[in-house]
Order: C-alpha cells, then structure tokens, then sequence
C-alpha cells in the first residue's frame, strides 16, 4: 500500500469551520481537500491501493488525524467542498475522542484518532519525508513507501528532528511545490515505474 501523511500547521481540529471559506475559517483546508483528492483520485476511479493521513495541528485541540483509505472511502467527491464537507461532519466527532485509537464515526469511513505524526509512523513501511535538498526520487528504488509532504508551512524543524532517524529525504526537483502537486508527482513517478 502507498501511503502519504500530509502535516497540517493550520489545519481546524473541530468541525466549527465555515464550509464556504475552507481556505480562511477552516485553517486551509482547501490545501487538505486537493491533498486528499490528488492522493486518491485518477480519472474516473478510486486508487484502492493508496491512503492519506492528515496529520491536523491548528486550533483549538490539536493534534487529530484524519485517515482516507481508497480501498473503502465511501460518499466522497473529488472536489473541495465534498472532502471540506466529509471532514468537518467527521471532525464533529473529535470531542468524543478517547486515547489514540481510530474511529470511524461517519459512514464515509473516515477514521478519526488524537494520534500526532510521530504516532503515525509506521515501523514496516519505507519512510521519505519530502525535501527539495533530498536524493532525486527518480534514483530511489521505493517499495512500500509512506511519504510526509508538509503544508503551505512546511514541516516543523521539531518534528523534522524527531523523523530524522526514521526516514530518508528525497525530491522531486529543485522548486518546493504545492502540496497537492507534489503528490500528484509522486503518484506519477511511482505509477512509471509499474
């Protein structure tokens, strides 16, 4: 399975956000939306293959992780509005949060957990955390990969400490891009290679 955890610096923790101003009152969850959906989505179909955690760290309690599986998202559209719709009635749930297990309170299947991103991690996957200074990604022979891509922000200098014995910088290219284009990238180069 092809994973990405996506680190949102701003990213609303409830659901109390305007569904009509993503970008402003829900912290740029208009950036986590097209994250989700370049993840995701090809023309026409799911990637069944492939899952997005969002790692939310923006008021007011965060950290909250939001976890899309392509093999059993259900309801979802590829647009902003339908993924800003899904979260904010998935992070309604985020005050019944007990612990860090996952919960699933919708039936878009949308898991809910407090995990923050070192939680995330998983220890039997190749970890690569995005960095414009890392190895080109077309030189990297990747299986079984999860990828960290930062926000509009980046990833904080702390938490870049904490994953750096975990994982392996790599690049797409000199340019930092958005987050969305850098998966969709990714997803290109990694589909190549099939």
């Amino acid at each position: 399975m092809r994973r990405y955890i996506l680190y949102s610096n701003t990213g609303r923790t409830d659901g109390d956000f305007n569904i009509n101003d993503l970008p402003g009152d829900g912290g740029r969850m208009d950036l986590i939306a097209r994250s989700v959906i370049s993840s995701l989505w090809i023309s026409g179909e799911v990637r069944s293959d492939v899952e997005v955690t969002v790692c939310l760290n923006g008021p007011p309690n965060p950290p909250i992780s939001l976890k899309f599986n392509g093999n059993n998202i259900q309801g979802l559209r590829p647009n902003e509005r339908s993924i800003g719709h899904w979260i904010k009635k998935t992070l309604n749930y985020s005050d019944t949060l007990v612990g860090c297990e996952w919960s699933n309170p919708t039936n878009s299947n949308i898991q809910i957990s407090k995990k923050d991103i070192s939680e995330l991690i998983p220890d039997n996957q190749e970890i690569y955390l995005m960095d414009k200074n890392g190895e080109k990604i077309k030189n990297v022979n990747i299986k079984n990969p999860v990828f960290i891509v930062g926000d509009h922000k980046g990833i904080p200098k702390k938490t870049k400490d904490q994953l750096k014995n975990k994982s392996k910088k790599i690049s797409i290219g000199p340019r930092e891009y958005f987050a969305s284009q850098t998966i969709t990238i990714i997803n290109n180069q990694i589909d190549k290679k099939i």
